[in-house]
């Protein structure tokens, strides 16, 4: 069973032309996993991006658990609004709700490159899962960044390709590349 919090599928019908929008700051930007009609940069206001989830599969294992982004409240973020068509909507909303099953899902405004805002749902770290870590010291940072290692890659390869994503749609001073600066400047 989905956990939600107070919003949900109905309280965000489909935008005209049946299509909804999810919004990516992470690894959807560049996997998504679910049919996707269009993706569109842009940025969604009151909750910023940090590297606090902790992951012991994907990006992580427990041996050598590594970190992945969750949204927090305050502050702006960059991401990018993945469309997807009414019609596969039921079975990308679930695959994204099990995906992202560690987080609350959350509907948001999302102001679009085009200067135009869409109705979007993301996932935002949930503050009493366990799964998130928003304190993590600099030095266990660095110790994740060097050593995660999952199922689907390095957390070096998740930050870093978070950072690609960004700059590749014209945002190159985000938070993902002052935390890359910062992890440079440490070694």
């Amino acid at each position: 069973m989905r956990q939600h919090n107070e919003d949900s599928a109905e309280a965000s019908p489909p935008e005209k032309g049946g299509s909804y929008w999810v919004f990516g700051y992470g690894s959807l930007m560049w996997d998504p996993r679910v049919p996707v009609q269009k993706m569109l940069a842009g940025t969604v206001q009151g909750w910023h991006r940090r590297f606090s989830m902790v992951k012991t599969t994907t990006w992580g294992s427990p041996e050598r658990p590594g970190l992945a982004a969750g949204l927090h409240p305050g502050g702006y973020t960059t991401g990018f609004g993945i469309k997807i068509a009414a019609k596969d909507w039921p079975e990308a909303e679930a695959a994204l709700d099990y995906r992202e099953r560690h987080y609350l899902r959350r509907w948001v405004t999302l102001h679009g490159q085009d200067g135009r805002l869409y109705r979007a749902l993301t996932y935002i770290a949930h503050p009493s899962s366990g799964a998130f870590l928003p304190d993590l010291p600099p030095e266990e940072t660095r110790e994740r960044y060097l050593t995660g290692e999952g199922t689907l890659g390095s957390t070096r390869f998740y930050i870093e390709e978070t950072a690609r994503q960004l700059a590749s749609k014209g945002y190159g001073r985000t938070d993902a590349h002052a935390l890359l600066a910062r992890l440079a400047a440490s070694f």
